[in-house]
């Protein structure tokens, strides 16, 4: 049993990082504000295994004594994510990730954990993509370019790469071993309703028709919830490396938007006519990642199939959304 701390635990992946490193027996403290998610029915279930510490992360830590003074690994998962958010209240995004970020290595400075694990984003290659027209699939080596900073969605990019240089630099001084995961199209159960499954999903439930779909000829590489927690949890657990940047995500399963689309469609026995509409402005047209680092740090074999995974996600929405 280690002792174990998840910033933004209650969130999405958060959530499903909480129940399997339960199963693997460790005691774990949770934080979290509850900006984006809430003590759901799922959630409630495992209340009782964990230790909440309900907290605003752009306040010193040091304020907070329910915080034990030693956690052997920290994984800050805590972030206001989402393109919705990052063009809506961008100089939150920026304001609330930096500053969490840097309030958490303050901290961990004291703690010393073993290892800190920062959850990072396929955004941070939106730059290279879009202006400097890389190759795909995206390489951890690939140059980190910042966009256009008059568009607001790259708030959240530009809050992910000052966190990843952070971390990066804090770790070193401190002597922690630092792992950064760049997340690719995670999606699964108890998502919100934000993101592209789940929101078209919600779209198909309202029988939206014509059903409008933005970047129709733009592809994904789609990876279920349980495979990337526990690429999540070998990643962070791993011992003697000092330093590791690390894609999470599925390579086998690019798929077009639009076949993602008639996918869904399909799962909910829909028909409507498609309106096809321009994709939003910054979005990279093909987003998959190479995960040969991954597999040759831990053997990463994604197990759930994107089909598998869509009826799970779907069922999951089915009986959230009492579809019909």
């Amino acid at each position: 049993m280690v002792k174990v701390l998840i910033t933004g635990g209650t969130g999405f992946i958060g959530f499903h990082l909480l129940k399997h490193l339960l199963k693997q027996g460790h005691e774990l403290t949770i934080i979290d504000n509850f900006f984006r998610s809430e003590i759901d029915r799922y959630f409630s279930e495992y209340a009782s295994q964990i230790k909440l510490v309900v907290m605003d992360l752009t306040k010193p830590l040091a304020d907070h004594p329910e915080l034990d003074d030693h956690y052997e690994i920290v994984f800050h998962l805590a972030a206001i994510n989402g393109v919705k958010y990052a063009n809506q209240i961008p100089a939150k995004v920026l304001r609330t990730n930096i500053l969490a970020t840097i309030n958490l290595l303050d901290w961990c400075e004291q703690i010393k954990p073993r290892s800190l694990l920062f959850a990072s984003s396929s955004e941070v290659y939106n730059g290279a993509l879009n202006d400097l027209d890389y190759s795909v699939p995206t390489i951890e080596t690939l140059p980190i370019v910042l966009g256009d900073l008059n568009n607001p969605r790259n708030s959240y990019s530009a809050s992910k790469i000052i966190g990843e240089s952070l971390i990066t630099n804090y770790a070193k001084s401190a002597g922690i071993n630092s792992r950064i995961v760049r997340y690719h199209n995670i999606y699964g159960p108890r998502m919100g309703r934000d993101h592209v499954i789940p929101e078209l999903i919600s779209r198909i439930h309202q029988k939206e028709n014509p059903f409008k779909l933005y970047g129709a000829d733009q592809t994904r590489a789609f990876c279920y919830v349980q495979d990337a927690v526990e690429a999540t949890a070998d990643i962070a657990f791993l011992q003697n490396k000092k330093h590791i940047t690390v894609n999470i995500g599925n390579a086998n399963e690019e798929i077009k938007i639009m076949d993602l689309c008639k996918k869904i469609f399909k799962l909910h026995d829909y028909a409507a006519s498609i309106e096809e509409l321009p994709a939003p402005p910054g979005s990279p047209d093909r987003r998959s990642p190479s995960t040969s680092k991954l597999e040759a740090y831990i053997g990463f074999k994604p197990r759930v199939s994107l089909d598998e995974g869509l009826l799970e996600t779907y069922k999951w929405y089915k009986e959230n959304l009492a579809l019909t």
